[in-house]
């Protein structure tokens, strides 16, 4: 489809049903894509071929940074995202120009990481061909014209939205769709990790290119389960707020730092296998970003946080996570406040998920084969054991572990 087909489509309403979906305003999604064509004719001679891109910035509804920790997330791709407009070439360059920007130029044969290019829009896009490359993807060259109202610095991953643009576009131009969501998350990660030089977690891009609310639990990094959540926020009176304050966000490098210095001190090599009880109180205080990392300590927990069934103000939530961390307030604890032992842990949580079996969603996988043992010591567990080799299918772990 040539430049002029595709806005002569945008125009007649041909994507209107998308621009519905994924932006409301439909008269303003017009508006941008026509202006994102009319840009790319005034830096580009190619006219034919041409393809529409789109990839959301995202927000982290509970679990901020948790990833870095192989804990649990749920996030929200958001309707404020940066497009694209894209025609092959046939000199072997990738140009991507983006609006108030100068041009990126990458030589598809030329992909090595170059330490002096770390933070540059041009490793990312050097970073994502190498990967896709490396999973036996044919390369050519493209330019493309980029907008986006994804606003930088405001924590909404504008990197990781341009990551994930940037796979889309192989993806879909060269390697026929062939790597899912999640690789395609994977590939900008990748990217950003080892080209751009940011330690990140991969929440960023897994919600960029998953879009809509999705849960993931990064217990094993490689390997994340994720599961779409369909969920209206507006319809339990939520809105969600973007303010642009004007202030920038300098957040790179120390929280999972930080982080990783705590777990040595109590035995672990991440926060979900700290033990069940023996956090100590000076843990919580308010200056250490605690309620970034609440998730992970409620999966360990065994604490269920159903979006599904209802949404559980966050007060709420945090004062019950908060109880139990208390040792003095957990139950079961003795009248001295001694937490109980590992055994009546696992008896009150065999208990619980009796009562209640999708709390086994919160269950990390190492924990399994224990739970089993305590659930079948119960008595009328027969359900509950269902339900366990149901999630344990569902994980595709090997039976009874």
């Amino acid at each position: 489809m040539n430049i002029t087909e595709i806005k002569q489509k945008i125009e007649n309403g041909a994507f209107d049903k998308d621009f519905s979906m994924l932006y409301g305003d439909v008269s303003a999604a017009r508006a941008r894509y026509t202006a994102a064509c009319d840009s790319f004719c005034d830096i580009f001679s190619e006219r034919d071929n041409i393809r529409l891109f789109s990839a959301p910035g995202r927000t982290e509804v509970g679990g901020n940074h948790t990833d870095h920790q192989h804990g649990c997330v749920l996030a929200g791709g958001v309707n404020l995202d940066v497009i694209a407009v894209v025609a092959p070439n046939n000199d072997g360059k990738v140009r991507i120009k983006s609006e108030g920007y100068d041009m990126d130029t990458v030589d598809i044969c030329k992909l090595e990481r170059d330490e002096s290019e770390h933070g540059r829009a041009s490793a990312l896009i050097r970073g994502v061909l190498s990967r896709f490359k490396e999973l036996g993807c044919t390369l050519s060259g493209f330019n493309a014209y980029t907008t986006s109202n994804v606003l930088k610095g405001s924590g909404l991953s504008s990197s990781a939205a341009f990551e994930v643009l940037v796979g889309n576009i192989v993806n879909g131009m060269f390697f026929g769709t062939k790597a899912d969501e999640i690789t395609v998350a994977k590939i900008g990660q990748y990217a950003e990790r080892e080209y751009f030089g940011k330690p990140c977690g991969l929440l960023d891009q897994m919600a960029s290119s998953l879009g809509g609310f999705t849960y993931a639990d990064f217990f094993d990094p490689a390997e994340p389960i994720t599961e779409k959540i369909n969920l209206d926020i507006h319809s339990f009176g939520y809105t969600l707020c973007v303010v642009d304050t004007g202030s920038g966000k300098v957040l790179t490098i120390t929280p999972p730092r930080k982080i990783d210095e705590y777990a040595p001190h109590f035995s672990a090599d991440f926060l979900p296998l700290l033990q069940q009880h023996g956090l100590p109180r000076e843990f919580w205080s308010a200056n250490d970003r605690t309620t970034a990392f609440i998730t992970p300590i409620a999966k360990q927990l065994g604490i269920p946080v159903n979006v599904q069934a209802d949404m559980t103000p966050m007060d709420e939530l945090l004062d019950e996570l908060y109880d139990h961390l208390n040792d003095a307030s957990f139950e079961g604890a003795d009248e001295m406040g001694n937490a109980p032992d590992d055994a009546e842990v696992l008896r009150l949580l065999a208990a619980h998920i009796a009562d209640a079996p999708e709390a086994l969603r919160a269950i990390p996988d190492y924990m399994l084969t224990e739970i089993r043992a305590a659930i079948a010591a119960l008595p009328n567990s027969r359900d509950a054991l269902c339900a366990l080799d149901e999630e344990i299918k569902r994980r595709r772990l090997p039976p009874h572990q």
